[in-house]
């Protein structure tokens, strides 16, 4: 299989809004012009929209004010809804939409629409960091979900304040699990790992610590599985509310959390290895969604053959990178995207166009260089 036919363009902007956080935060390229024209215009109504009138306004990218959060609180506590659980809900839907800005930060040129996303993300980063998502025995997971949203696409290169950053870091090295006084460095190295701490990973089956994420070992009646698990029709605020004991649980989920771990991937320190499914049969996939999650895999080794064939110093264009990838610009688009959503490279924002312009030239990050295919596996 080929990118191009498994791309159904017809498919996507019929259904992107619908799963949005695939189309928007997962693989963003897959149809940026549309994606990108609702998320400027999303942030710049919440960015001018007043506290008063916040209510008449639908939200995606903005943290509810103190008095917001009073009021909800208020309306379901009969239900046994707790702040802690209204705070872990919000922080959800909050790291979701600061990920979703940190990539579209990255993909815009220098103009007044990098501006307003900048001005959105501080203003959403300050609310959030506000709290520090305590909530009893769940404190570690709920703290550990957040981390690992927020490192999907690598938010915490772009944060100014670093005060939650550390905060997280020195609660994931000292403190102790309240059930089993397990030290909570030994259980969430990944964490530590994902908040730019030193942790060993020699031999380790962690696939964040790893830095290795091994798909080609999935069965073939598997991978439409896997496909299908990054369907996710994330739910607003209000669908979770009613719902208190589903946070109860670290092995259920409301529609505040991802339907797949991958979502909790944090994609700049991990390379994805999946070059057999390339020889699969197009047959093997049933719907446009499986197509569309498995253009979004064989992207992310693409992105490992452009950083394998450049190395992290040498500048290229995006024809350049076409000829990496079997001659498709779409192809190259494509993998350029997801190295640039989560800081793996960068272009000239000063230029004129957009990140895939015909003129703009790309490098590739140091960091980039642990998603480089080994000396071993040719590319």
């Amino acid at each position: 299989m080929n990118l191009e036919e498994l791309r159904d363009e017809a498919y996507a902007s019929s259904a992107w809004k619908r799963v949005t956080p695939f189309f928007a935060r997962l693989s963003p390229a897959f149809l940026y012009d549309h994606v990108r024209s609702w998320v400027v215009g999303q942030a710049e109504r919440e960015i001018t929209t007043t506290d008063a009138s916040q209510d008449q306004v639908i939200t995606y990218f903005s943290y509810p004010s103190e008095s917001n959060l009073e009021e909800i609180h208020e309306a379901f506590h009969q239900e046994g809804l707790f702040m802690s659980e209204l705070l872990e809900l919000v922080g959800y839907h909050a790291a979701e939409a600061l990920a979703t800005l940190a990539a579209f930060i990255r993909f815009e040129s220098d103009s007044a629409s990098l501006r307003l996303l900048r001005e959105c993300f501080e203003k959403l980063w300050n609310t959030f960091s506000a709290s520090h998502y305590s909530r009893g025995y769940r404190t570690s997971q709920v703290r550990a979900n957040l981390v690992m949203t927020l490192g999907a696409n690598n938010v915490f290169g772009i944060v100014g304040d670093h005060s939650w950053t550390a905060f997280m870091a020195k609660y994931f090295e000292e403190e102790y699990h309240p059930w089993t006084g397990e030290p909570l460095s030994d259980s969430y190295r990944h964490i530590l790992k994902i908040l730019g701490r030193s942790v060993s990973s020699d031999a380790d089956n962690d696939v964040i610590l790893r830095g290795v994420f091994p798909l080609d070992t999935i069965p073939d009646d598997k991978i439409p599985g896997l496909c299908n698990g990054l369907y996710w029709e994330k739910g607003g605020l209000e669908d979770d509310l009613p719902m208190p004991p589903i946070m109860l649980s670290t092995q259920r989920r409301g529609r505040a959390q991802p339907t797949s771990d991958i979502y909790y991937m944090p994609l700049h320190l991990v390379r994805v290895t999946c070059k057999r499914f390339w020889s699969l049969p197009v047959s093997t996939l049933a719907t446009p969604f499986q197509k569309a999650a498995m253009h979004f895999f064989l992207s992310l080794d693409l992105r490992s053959k452009i950083v394998s064939a450049t190395g992290t110093a040498k500048s290229f264009t995006l024809q350049q990178a076409a000829g990496m990838c079997g001659g498709s610009l779409n192809a190259a688009r494509m993998a350029l995207g997801h190295l640039l959503q989560c800081g793996l490279a960068e272009f000239d924002k000063s230029r004129q166009e957009p990140w895939y312009g015909a003129n703009q030239e790309f490098v590739c990050t140091e960091q980039a260089s642990g998603i480089a295919y080994p000396p071993d596996d040719s590319a």
